[in-house]
């Protein structure tokens, strides 16, 4: 970080600009609608500093990085937790990323799932008993 920071200073303001950040990939690809889901990104150019990270969101659903400070790997790797999705029903979209400005909507897609059971097997079985 000091090299980059000491290196940055000697470039004119034009050069100061870094490769817009790429996500390679997210981990898990899916959570509950309800939120709280720790997600993994992991990509390029994700910031020099975790404080370069704007603001990211997945599927249109804020996600929250600032307690995952420790988390952070410089340029590569993010993680946030996914915010309550206000749809109540499954749905997907890509995770977008500002770094520094630089908006990077991904190819990779979460997906927002509304768990529903629709069956339950065995339908009958033993009734408890109780115990003293």
């Amino acid at each position: 970080k000091q090299w980059y920071q000491r290196r940055v200073r000697g470039l004119v303001a034009s050069e100061k600009t870094c490769p817009a950040p790429t996500v390679k990939s997210i981990s898990p690809v899916a959570g509950p609608v309800s939120g709280g889901t720790r997600v993994t990104i992991e990509g390029r150019n994700l910031g020099v500093e975790f404080e370069d990270i704007e603001s990211i969101y997945i599927a249109d659903v804020a996600c929250n990085q600032n307690m995952y400070g420790d988390n952070y790997l410089v340029s590569t790797r993010v993680v946030c937790e996914t915010g309550y999705s206000h749809s109540q029903k499954s749905n997907s979209g890509p995770v977008k990323i500002t770094v520094r400005g630089v908006v990077t909507i991904s190819q990779v897609f979460f997906h927002y799932l509304n768990p529903e059971i629709t069956s339950i097997e065995p339908e009958i079985g033993p009734r408890s008993v109780a115990v003293s």
